[in-house]
């Protein structure tokens, strides 16, 4: 009698951990990896209102107790590269990596990488990455 309960207990305990499992699988699955150009990691506020008095279009996020400085936001890797050397002449640019749950900005970040993959109009790819971080900011409060 004492089998037959370990037994059960077992394929019990196999059964849950499955549905555990699977359960954090597809969780984990809801995450996309989006690339943020980031040009600085302040512990001090006065650094960052230094730093941001020349930028036209950023965002500011606390994370770790640092102040960070986004310029940028996008799903891609080229275009990553593409808002790098538009930003690169004035900054050193950081990629930092972000994953996002939020389908409804996942989607919005498609339409704008591909407005941002048409065009090279400094002025266009400004007001595109304006909308992104608006965006952005939103979503990480």
């Amino acid at each position: 009698m004492n089998v037959k309960k370990v037994i059960i207990l077992v394929i019990l305990s196999i059964c849950f951990f499955f549905m555990i499992y699977r359960n954090y699988k597809s969780k984990e699955s809801q995450f996309e990896d989006i690339y943020v150009l980031q040009v600085g990691a302040y512990k001090n506020y006065d650094n960052v209102v230094k730093m941001t008095r020349d930028l036209d279009n950023y965002i500011i996020y606390e994370e770790n107790n640092l102040y960070k400085i986004f310029l940028g936001v996008t799903l891609r890797e080229d275009i990553f590269n593409k808002l790098e050397s538009f930003y690169n002449e004035d900054y050193s640019i950081f990629k930092k990596v972000i994953k996002i749950s939020n389908e409804e900005y996942i989607n919005n970040l498609k339409k704008y990488d591909s407005l941002i993959n048409k065009t090279n109009d400094k002025e266009v790819l400004d007001s595109i990455v304006k909308k992104e971080l608006r965006e952005l900011e939103v979503v990480l409060k």
